[in-house]
């Protein structure tokens, strides 16, 4: 299990990269690099495989700004949010990956690369973990691009269809409109019932005085 971290160097220089131990990886980087560590940025611990395909994503979304390995030229800011993304989106495809695989006319290239920044191919391969947690906010983005539901990303229906689709097709009618007439009348009902009640209560409470 490893962690992708983002360390930012004294001079401002990015390093993107992997560790199990992220302490000593801070330790080794600046002895190595001659330059103190001042902030650092990681995730939680993944399999070994998804934590290296979490950082060549990001290795490849700065491949422009790359300086020398996994040195990069870009703010520690943008790299810890690219990050955040990069990883949250792995992780989440995951969960209702299984069944968006299963149909294919649900996964093309276009959409895949509009959103993903990858192929088709390489989307349903890299994508393939297990048990992981994505916020809503990439649990959103998932739902929107396939246009299923939560429920069926978190494998909670076998109803890929999103909600507002499934209500309307259950025909629900919207309640008749109710005018004033209306409400006095029934109104007037209710009052004539209360009334004839309480008429009988009355008359039973007599007989059973009368009894007495």
């Amino acid at each position: 299990m490893k962690r992708v971290y983002v360390f930012e160097m004294e001079s401002g220089v990015v390093k993107i990269g992997v560790s199990q131990d992220i302490a000593q990886r801070m330790r080794q980087v600046s002895y190595n690099y001659k330059e103190k560590v001042i902030n650092s940025h990681y995730t939680e611990f993944a399999p070994n495989d998804v934590a290296a395909k979490i950082e060549r994503v990001c290795h490849d979304e700065f491949a422009d700004q790359r300086l020398n390995g996994e040195y990069f030229n870009i703010t520690f800011a943008e790299a810890c949010i690219e990050l955040d993304n990069y990883a949250d989106e792995i992780k989440a495809a995951n969960i209702g990956i299984s069944n968006i695989s299963k149909q294919d006319d649900m996964i093309d290239d276009t959409t895949i690369k509009c959103n993903f920044r990858t192929s088709s191919e390489r989307f349903q391969k890299e994508f393939d973990l297990k048990n992981n947690n994505p916020n809503a906010k990439t649990l959103f983005k998932l739902a929107k691009t396939f246009n299923v539901s939560a429920d069926y990303l978190l494998g909670l229906t076998d109803d890929p269809r999103p909600v507002d689709e499934i209500l309307a097709t259950q025909n629900t009618q919207a309640p008749t409109p109710v005018s004033p007439s209306d409400i006095e009348k029934r109104f007037d009902e209710l009052s004539a019932m209360l009334t004839e009640h309480n008429a009988r209560l009355s008359a039973l409470e007599s007989a059973q005085v009368a009894q007495a």
